[in-house]
């Protein structure tokens, strides 16, 4: 296991406490052995994971995929809601005209 993979599991097993993995999946909305699945084949969490897992370990996103490796520009605020990191990721994959766009889109929703 690379150093980077270890690290995070070692951080990971602190914060899921008393808690098994199985219910950490189930907390988190994951398939059953998808956190040992990943463990044992000395992986990281992907992506996605590291999104649902940040609020069930009550860890803000960010923190979550710097852990596993990810890089994170332009972090956004610190928070463990999933959607916001989410919408956050993906506004960053906008080119800079479709960001004007979901913009739009967004004040709309709110208006």
């Amino acid at each position: 296991m690379t150093d980077n993979v270890e690290a995070f599991w070692s951080w990971f097993d602190e914060l899921r406490k008393d808690r098994s993995y199985r219910q950490v999946e189930l907390a988190a909305g994951l398939s059953n052995g998808a956190i040992s699945g990943r463990r044992n084949t000395e992986l990281t969490p992907t992506a996605d994971m590291c999104v649902t897992l940040a609020p069930v370990l009550g860890v803000p996103t960010v923190e979550v995929l710097t852990r596993a490796g990810f890089p994170v520009v332009n972090a956004p605020p610190d928070t463990t809601d999933p959607t916001l990191a989410e919408l956050w990721a993906l506004a960053q994959r906008l080119s800079p005209a479709d960001r004007v766009v979901a913009v739009r889109v967004l004040r709309g929703l709110i208006s």
